[in-house]
């Protein structure tokens, strides 16, 4: 069941930057993000992109400080660790100036960064091995696989129409309809056991 969210409408506004894609990788310092893994399917767009990563939870210096070397050493001063947390304004801000979100995780996380991009008109890619793509692979929303990087048309921004198709969904995947929903389903078979 779903949870609800506080979406920022106002962010999606922001002015893309024309010099650097801005691409965000995982949202936070743990193995199952696959950072080093993703930064190699990222080498090709070196010194087109910057890259993002947020890095603040958990408390892992020894992996923290292994996702910076590598990330300077592919993609120099082009590479930004982020690890202090932001107030949710500002990291919601910081969220519409990203460009692409890659979330090659293999396992469910990152579930609030990936709801907010999509409402933000943002593009995202997601591993097949995140069960979130349940939610998020259908029809409805406009979703790249983190896998084929390469065989995508990588700068390709998405277009007014499909930023449109994945806000709608994501704020019916957020209603109150949804919520009732999905929370009375889990109430209701707990009440018939």
């Amino acid at each position: 069941a779903i949870y609800s969210y506080q979406l920022f409408p106002e962010a999606a506004d922001k002015v893309e930057n024309d010099t650097f894609t801005k691409v965000m990788v995982g949202h936070s310092a743990t193995k199952t993000c696959r950072h080093q893994e993703t930064f190699e399917l990222l080498r090709p767009y070196v010194g087109k992109i910057q890259v993002y990563c947020p890095l603040s939870y958990p408390d892992n210096k020894t992996y923290i400080a292994a996702v910076e070397k590598r990330g300077r050493e592919i993609f120099g001063n082009q590479f930004f660790p982020l690890k202090e947390f932001m107030p949710y304004d500002k990291y919601i801000s910081f969220l519409g100036s990203i460009d692409i979100g890659i979330f090659n995780n293999n396992r469910q996380q990152g579930m609030g960064n990936i709801t907010n991009l999509l409402y933000l008109g943002k593009k995202v890619y997601l591993s097949k091995d995140n069960n979130i793509r349940k939610v998020y692979c259908r029809p409805s929303y406009i979703i790249f696989d983190s896998e084929k990087i390469e065989e995508t048309e990588f700068f390709r921004t998405l277009s007014k129409k499909e930023k449109e198709r994945n806000r709608k969904q994501i704020e019916l995947f957020l209603s109150d309809k949804e919520f009732v929903r999905s929370w009375g389903e889990i109430f209701y078979k707990k009440a018939q056991k």
